[in-house]
Protein backbone atom coordinates (compact mmCIF):
# COMPACT_ATOMS: atom_id res chain seq x y z
CA UNK A 1 0.00 0.00 0.00
CA UNK A 2 0.95 3.42 -0.76
CA UNK A 3 -1.00 5.24 1.90
CA UNK A 4 -2.54 4.27 5.09
CA UNK A 5 -6.33 3.95 4.58
CA UNK A 6 -6.44 6.91 7.45
CA UNK A 7 -5.20 9.35 4.83
CA UNK A 8 -7.89 8.58 2.21
CA UNK A 9 -11.12 9.77 4.04
CA UNK A 10 -12.17 12.29 1.76
CA UNK A 11 -10.45 10.50 -1.24
CA UNK A 12 -12.43 9.50 -4.32
CA UNK A 13 -12.19 6.19 -6.28
CA UNK A 14 -14.25 5.14 -9.16
CA UNK A 15 -14.09 1.69 -7.58
CA UNK A 16 -13.05 0.07 -3.87
CA UNK A 17 -12.53 -3.63 -3.83
CA UNK A 18 -12.56 -5.38 -1.02
CA UNK A 19 -10.47 -9.19 -0.54
CA UNK A 20 -11.93 -11.72 0.40
CA UNK A 21 -10.39 -14.39 3.04
CA UNK A 22 -11.87 -14.73 6.79
CA UNK A 23 -9.01 -13.34 8.62
CA UNK A 24 -8.39 -10.64 6.15
CA UNK A 25 -12.08 -9.39 6.12
CA UNK A 26 -12.83 -9.35 9.98
CA UNK A 27 -10.10 -7.27 10.07
CA UNK A 28 -11.54 -5.04 7.35
CA UNK A 29 -15.22 -5.22 9.17
CA UNK A 30 -13.77 -3.44 12.28
CA UNK A 31 -12.18 -0.77 10.73
CA UNK A 32 -14.10 2.64 10.92
CA UNK A 33 -12.06 4.09 8.21
CA UNK A 34 -12.84 0.84 5.74
CA UNK A 35 -16.47 1.66 6.46
CA UNK A 36 -16.60 5.34 6.19
CA UNK A 37 -14.78 4.77 2.56
CA UNK A 38 -17.17 1.96 1.61
CA UNK A 39 -20.59 3.51 2.48
CA UNK A 40 -19.57 7.00 1.21
CA UNK A 41 -18.55 5.36 -2.56
CA UNK A 42 -21.10 2.81 -2.21
CA UNK A 43 -24.04 5.42 -1.44
CA UNK A 44 -22.50 7.71 -3.99
CA UNK A 45 -23.06 5.01 -6.71
CA UNK A 46 -19.24 4.00 -6.94
CA UNK A 47 -18.21 0.35 -8.19
CA UNK A 48 -17.96 -1.80 -4.68
CA UNK A 49 -16.47 -5.37 -5.08
CA UNK A 50 -16.21 -7.66 -2.69
CA UNK A 51 -15.25 -11.84 -2.81
CA UNK A 52 -15.30 -14.56 -0.90
CA UNK A 53 -15.97 -14.06 2.55
CA UNK A 54 -15.87 -10.13 2.34
CA UNK A 55 -19.96 -9.74 1.01
CA UNK A 56 -21.00 -11.49 4.30
CA UNK A 57 -18.29 -10.52 6.74
CA UNK A 58 -17.61 -7.00 5.50
CA UNK A 59 -20.47 -5.97 3.52
CA UNK A 60 -23.36 -7.44 5.54
CA UNK A 61 -21.87 -7.73 9.11
CA UNK A 62 -19.53 -4.98 9.33
CA UNK A 63 -20.74 -2.54 7.08
CA UNK A 64 -24.68 -3.01 6.89
CA UNK A 65 -24.89 -2.00 2.90
CA UNK A 66 -26.37 -5.25 1.68
CA UNK A 67 -30.01 -4.75 2.68
CA UNK A 68 -32.17 -5.81 -0.12
CA UNK A 69 -29.44 -6.39 -2.60
CA UNK A 70 -28.30 -9.39 -4.28
CA UNK A 71 -25.19 -11.08 -3.75
CA UNK A 72 -22.99 -14.33 -3.72
CA UNK A 73 -20.34 -15.51 -0.82
CA UNK A 74 -17.71 -18.03 0.08
CA UNK A 75 -20.20 -21.10 0.33
CA UNK A 76 -21.85 -21.28 3.39
CA UNK A 77 -21.74 -17.70 4.57
CA UNK A 78 -24.90 -16.77 2.69
CA UNK A 79 -26.38 -18.18 6.17
CA UNK A 80 -25.07 -15.09 8.17
CA UNK A 81 -26.69 -13.16 5.89
CA UNK A 82 -30.16 -11.34 6.79
CA UNK A 83 -32.51 -9.11 4.79
CA UNK A 84 -30.33 -9.29 1.27
CA UNK A 85 -30.87 -11.50 -1.78
CA UNK A 86 -28.55 -14.60 -2.05
CA UNK A 87 -27.69 -15.76 -5.67
CA UNK A 88 -25.77 -18.82 -6.05
CA UNK A 89 -24.28 -17.23 -9.51
CA UNK A 90 -20.09 -17.33 -9.25
CA UNK A 91 -20.11 -13.31 -9.70
CA UNK A 92 -23.37 -11.68 -8.75
CA UNK A 93 -23.59 -7.85 -10.57
CA UNK A 94 -26.64 -5.40 -8.63
CA UNK A 95 -26.42 -2.24 -9.82
CA UNK A 96 -23.01 -0.81 -8.48
CA UNK A 97 -22.09 -3.93 -6.78
CA UNK A 98 -20.04 -7.01 -7.86
CA UNK A 99 -19.81 -10.25 -5.62
CA UNK A 100 -18.28 -13.05 -6.10
CA UNK A 101 -17.77 -16.64 -4.16
CA UNK A 102 -13.66 -17.27 -3.53
CA UNK A 103 -10.56 -18.07 -5.14
CA UNK A 104 -11.61 -20.21 -7.72
CA UNK A 105 -14.03 -17.07 -9.20
CA UNK A 106 -11.45 -14.66 -9.05
CA UNK A 107 -10.85 -14.83 -13.02
CA UNK A 108 -14.68 -13.96 -13.42
CA UNK A 109 -14.86 -11.32 -10.42
CA UNK A 110 -12.15 -9.54 -12.16
CA UNK A 111 -13.56 -9.65 -15.56
CA UNK A 112 -16.80 -7.97 -13.89
CA UNK A 113 -15.13 -5.26 -12.68
CA UNK A 114 -13.28 -4.64 -15.62
CA UNK A 115 -16.64 -4.56 -17.50
CA UNK A 116 -17.93 -2.32 -14.80
CA UNK A 117 -14.71 0.27 -15.10
CA UNK A 118 -14.24 0.25 -18.75
CA UNK A 119 -16.53 -1.87 -21.05
CA UNK A 120 -17.07 -5.35 -22.11
CA UNK A 121 -14.70 -4.83 -25.20
CA UNK A 122 -11.49 -4.51 -22.73
CA UNK A 123 -13.25 -7.17 -20.66
CA UNK A 124 -12.91 -9.51 -23.64
CA UNK A 125 -9.45 -8.27 -24.74
CA UNK A 126 -7.95 -8.97 -21.01
CA UNK A 127 -10.27 -12.11 -21.07
CA UNK A 128 -8.33 -13.33 -24.17
CA UNK A 129 -5.13 -12.43 -23.20
CA UNK A 130 -5.44 -14.24 -20.11
CA UNK A 131 -6.48 -17.48 -21.87
CA UNK A 132 -9.63 -17.14 -19.32
CA UNK A 133 -13.23 -18.30 -20.48
CA UNK A 134 -14.73 -14.88 -19.83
Amino acid sequence: ADLPLSELASASFDAVIIPGGMKGAEHIARSADAKALVQRHFTSGALVGAICAAPAVVLHRGFGILKGRRFTCYPGMEEEVEGAIFAQGRVVVDGNLITSRGPGTAGEFALALVTALVGKEAAAKLAAGTLSAG
